[in-house]
């Protein structure tokens, strides 16, 4: 007997119904690499800056970088720039270095990301990394920063791209610095404690050591949950997790970016691709911003699947 192209129809149009009541659980967070060359108007997000009138200078997006600059204005000026989204448990991350100016002199300047900041006070968390391979991780009151960890010679510098992390978990504040074409390092570079501030905006900062230079930020990123480095369950590589993932383990591989069982294709390796469903790569950034539940969208699609009778067209 053949099977019914109508009946195809039907079991398709019941299975949109279910997937409309899945519950999908999301990660609060934000994510911006400035290639629509604007960072004001709300594709994907929409940054302030100066909003007290403390922090003038030039941030333009025009290049597809965020670029924050005060030229001519003297040397140690401060630009700040965040996004409108408040976080407790915060991690904020971007790739940035300083760009230097036309002269020898003329090469200072510090790069970092901002975190429970709030503008209109000039408050928060900062860590910041300069051209000569120092740090400091900050506490900002009012506009005066308060070193709570800071080092010089710790191996990477911003005169070159830089991957800068805060992560503020409660009240422990951890500080992370990487190349780009290196993995985050297991342990942080700092910890420390404070609880000054419980919540805020994540955003970047950069201050300016020798005049005409600028922070240049390829991409900035701030969530209430972890980065996921290594996308688990991407099997195939192409920078999201889904269907096609379980095509591949359902094959027999090989698969790509396995945590457990490596090697070999196991149900465990099943187990990480429904566990990570969703997940997507955002240009250095990896989210888990729409991981499904247990009970999940991609269970239904492949059950509908197996239950469908291949009989041929008729």
């Amino acid at each position: 007997m053949s099977f019914a192209a109508s009946d195809l129809l039907r079991r398709w149009a019941s299975l949109v119904v279910v997937l409309s009541m899945v519950p999908w659980v999301h990660a609060a967070g934000w994510f911006d690499n400035f290639d629509d060359g604007n960072a004001e108007d709300g594709n994907p997000l929409t940054w302030t800056y100066n909003e007290v009138g403390a922090t003038p200078g030039i941030y333009d997006a025009s290049s597809g970088d965020y670029s924050l600059s005060a030229p001519g204005g003297g040397d140690d000026n401060n630009l700040l720039a965040s996004v409108d989204m408040l976080f407790e448990d915060s991690y904020v991350r971007t790739r940035a270095f300083v760009q230097a100016g036309s002269l020898p002199e003329e090469v200072g300047g510090n790069v970092g990301v901002l975190a429970r900041w709030d503008p209109s006070t000039l408050s928060g968390y900062a860590l910041i990394l300069d051209d000569g391979s120092q740090y400091a991780l900050l506490r900002v009151d009012g506009g005066t920063p308060v070193v709570l960890a800071g080092q010089s010679g710790i191996g990477v510098d911003a005169a070159t791209d830089v991957m800068i992390e805060l992560e503020i978990v409660g009240d422990q504040l951890s500080a992370f610095f990487w190349r780009p074409d290196e993995p985050k390092p297991i342990d942080a570079l700092a910890i420390t404690l404070d609880n000054t501030y419980a919540s805020g905006r994540g955003g970047i900062i950069y201050n300016e050591d020798d005049d005409n230079t600028a922070g240049v930020f390829r991409f900035a990123a701030a969530q209430d949950m972890p980065f996921v480095d290594a996308l688990a369950g991407d099997y195939n590589n192409n920078g999201t997790v889904d269907a096609a993932d379980y095509v591949l383990w359902r094959g027999g591989g090989p698969l790509m970016n396995e945590t457990v069982t490596i090697g070999s294709v196991t149900p465990e390796d099943y187990t990480e691709w429904r566990a990570n469903f969703g997940a997507t790569e955002a240009g250095g950034a990896l989210t888990a911003s729409s991981v499904p539940e247990p009970t999940t969208a991609a269970m239904l699609v492949v059950a509908a699947f197996a239950m469908l009778p291949w009989r041929g067209w008729t």
